[in-house]
């Protein structure tokens, strides 16, 4: 009776091994920054980073073979078949995302894991030159992964130049926004950066203006091209040159202040996610100068439609007026759990600089330092030791 169930497990192992060999064993590292789930919000560059540098060498030979993957019948008959059994009228948010969103996402990712590894990723550049042949939409994050590739090469960044005073929309944009991730000191074509402020393409200059502050004070004097920007009939750009101002220019402080309290009371919900949180950054690095922003945090900490929220508004408040009272310390712990993980970030920096005075967040903390994220598992246990350093407590 047993023999035949021994010869179909012996039938069986063939193809099992068939199986892992299509389908090996993947980084959890690279799986977790190819993550398409939208709803977590953009995964920032220090926790991409993070993850990078735990997986190790493997990362550019995983994101060479998201690179290669092309859009195949079997991919266009997984959407069609998506297609048909997906309900009327679902989106994204539904948590139901169709193969084609995956396959572009995962592409990004890959593009993005190299512009950040940088010259590292030199292995992966005919790839890189091979997508760029034969897709118009990765030109963006293609053209820049180029140049992160090779950033000193005259020929590179000569093209660089080009392309940032050109009307190539993708590759403008591409490069525009990870300008000061290829370049990570002021290089000496920044002109190239400043000249695309005044690009017709309202997500260039938006780009253009990240890559800026990105940069800080390091650039000072160009708050001539920035000031302008703060009146940009695109409401995506003039958030980020409040910010960008206020980040570049410190006596241009309370300009900054005043044209982001225009943004957050006229320009709320009508741009894109990121003004949720740009508001705070400034507040929070101006410190006790953004003394003017103070009567808004407060009502909007107020608001019952931030609950759960809170944790930029509350980080500001700490950092403007030094309150580190319950109120802020539990909305900084709600913070940290959040599911946007640029949220989450600023909440577990609230949280180690506050220190003692924020013990109720102790029990919080010790869920998120048990976070699959290498970045929310280190900041987490770093809160843990700041806020129990004087009672000389385990804090686990």
């Amino acid at each position: 009776m047993r023999s035949p169930w021994r010869w179909m497990l012996v039938a069986l192992l063939p193809l099992s091994l068939f199986v892992l060999w299509l389908n090996p064993r993947k980084d959890p590292h690279v799986e977790r920054v190819l993550d398409h789930n939208f709803a977590t919000g953009v995964i920032e560059d220090e926790v991409f980073l993070a993850e990078l540098e735990a997986s190790g060498p493997g990362a550019v030979e995983a994101f060479r073979g998201e690179i290669r993957r092309r859009f195949n019948p079997l991919l266009q008959a997984e959407q069609l078949a998506f297609d048909w059994f997906q309900p009327q009228g679902s989106t994204a948010s539904d948590n139901s995302y169709s193969p084609i969103q995956i396959f572009e996402t995962r592409r990004g990712h890959a593009l993005r894991g190299l512009i950040l590894l940088g010259e590292q990723a030199l292995p992966a550049q005919r790839d890189v030159e091979a997508l760029l042949s034969s897709s118009q939409e990765s030109q963006g994050l293609g053209t820049a992964a180029l140049c992160a590739m090779r950033p000193h090469d005259p020929a590179i960044i000569s093209n660089a130049v080009a392309t940032l005073r050109g009307n190539d929309a993708f590759a403008t944009h591409g490069l525009s926004g990870n300008f000061s991730k290829i370049w990570r000191e002021p290089p000496p074509h920044l002109p190239a950066l400043v000249a695309s402020l005044t690009n017709g393409n309202a997500a260039v200059r938006a780009n253009a203006l990240r890559s800026l502050a990105r940069y800080g004070p390091k650039v000072r004097g160009h708050a001539a091209a920035i000031i302008p920007l703060l009146s940009d009939p695109a409401p995506v750009v003039r958030p980020l040159a409040a910010y960008a101002l206020g980040h570049i220019e410190p006596s241009e402080a309370p300009r900054a202040i005043e044209a982001m309290l225009v943004e957050q009371e006229f320009n709320h919900g009508k741009s894109v996610g990121w003004i949720d949180l740009e508001p705070y950054k400034l507040y929070a690095e101006l410190g006790p100068v953004a003394r003017a922003a103070v009567p808004r945090l407060e009502q909007e900490f107020a608001d019952r439609k931030r609950e759960g929220y809170r944790g930029p508004i509350a980080f500001a408040l700490w950092r403007v007026t030094g309150d580190c009272s319950a109120r802020i310390t539990e909305a900084l712990a709600k913070g940290s759990e959040s599911r946007l993980e640029r949220f989450r970030l600023l909440s577990l920096r609230g949280l180690i600089e506050i220190g003692p005075p924020a013990s109720n967040a102790v029990p919080v903390l010790r869920r998120v330092a048990q976070d699959p994220r290498v970045l929310i598992r280190r900041l987490a246990d770093e809160a843990l030791r700041s806020i129990t350093r004087t009672a000389g407590t385990d804090p686990r």
